[in-house]
């Protein structure tokens, strides 16, 4: 994924998630892994909005 941000290519460490749960399956992946998982749920939320807001 090409976009205009830099991401930083580093692990993801335990102490950038701060105990939030949801995020121990990125525990050692490249940072960019979460943040294309992120745009990817967000990308499905505004079509699920836009679906609702047709009827």
């Amino acid at each position: 994924m090409l976009s205009g941000l830099n991401i930083r290519q580093a692990k993801l460490a335990p102490r950038t998630i701060d105990g939030y749960k949801e995020f121990d399956k990125y525990l050692g992946h490249q940072s960019d892994v979460l943040v294309s998982n992120l745009y990817m749920k967000i990308a499905v939320l505004c079509k699920l909005i836009n679906a609702g807001k047709v009827e």
